[in-house]
Formats: structure tokens, C-alpha cells, sequence
């Protein structure tokens, strides 16, 4: 990794504003990758949140997928040397409206054998219902009925 040839050279060099500037560049890929992690299973989640909703059923997969997903999002979003969290509610947020056309897509793709446009299966769902019930999954966890 480049970033750390770099660093180990300006700190040898004493050019410690140079080191701190490349420290920020690194800490600031470190969040990406992060929220980039958590984006991904937060698609995940929305797919079959949305499945459920259009199709009004569940399946034992569904659910499995829904509970990993929102496992690893939790892993994910802690910060190990803080304890705090790389996405607060309103980068949660953000990243749910960011997502949710992918995930729409991919849900219209999987459900009823495909037979839906991702424009005709938006009007099988309600998309604020499942953004707010998604968001509340990643806050809340679980309702314990559907653990």
C-alpha cells in the first residue's frame, strides 16, 4: 500500500504535516470502505424487505437473509477503537434512499418470477414504509416475533 511507504517515509524524513495529511487520506479510505460494507447489506436487507412487501408473504430465506444482513451492518458500523459508529441515523438514512432503487430492481428481478418492470412493481410496495421499517430494523433490531 502505497499510503504506508509514503507515511513511513515522511515520518523518517520529519515531515510530520505531510505524515498527518496522509494519515487523514488513509483514515477517510478506511470510512469508505466501511460505509461501502455497509451500504452493500444494507441493499441486501431492502431486497427482501421489499419482497415481502410486494409479494405478502415471507419465506424462511427471506428472513435469514433479512437477519444477516442486519448483523453484519451492526458489525460493520462499530468503531473498534472509539466504540462509536461510522453511520448515524442520518447516514443510515442516506444510505437507504441511496440504495433503495438498486434494491427495487433486484426485488422486481426475484419476486413473482420476474414478471414485474422495477416502474409497475413500485406500485406493489409502499417505498417509505419499507425505508422506515429497514431503518428501524438496523436501529432496533428485530421485532422478537420474526427473530
Amino acid at each position: 500500500m502505497q499510503e504506508l511507504l509514503d507515511l513511513r517515509r515522511s515520518l523518517e524524513e520529519g515531515r510530520y504535516d505531510d505524515a498527518f495529511s496522509i494519515i487523514s487520506e488513509m483514515d477517510e479510505m478506511a470510512k469508505q470502505d466501511k460505509t461501502n460494507k455497509i451500504g452493500s447489506f444494507i441493499r441486501v436487507l431492502l431486497i427482501h424487505i421489499i419482497k415481502q412487501h410486494a409479494e405478502k408473504r415471507t419465506t424462511r430465506s427471506w428472513n435469514i437473509s433479512i437477519k444477516f444482513a442486519l448483523e453484519e451492518i451492526e458489525a460493520a458500523n462499530v468503531r473498534d477503537s472509539s466504540g462509536g459508529v461510522y453511520m448515524k441515523e442520518a447516514g443510515l438514512r442516506e444510505a437507504i434512499e441511496k440504495k433503495f432503487p438498486l434494491a427495487l430492481e433486484k426485488a422486481a428481478q426475484e419476486a413473482f418470477e420476474g414478471k414485474y418492470e422495477s416502474k409497475e412493481f413500485l406500485k406493489l410496495v409502499d417505498s417509505e414504509v419499507i425505508k422506515a421499517e429497514a431503518l428501524s430494523y438496523i436501529l432496533n433490531g428485530l421485532p422478537e416475533s420474526e427473530e
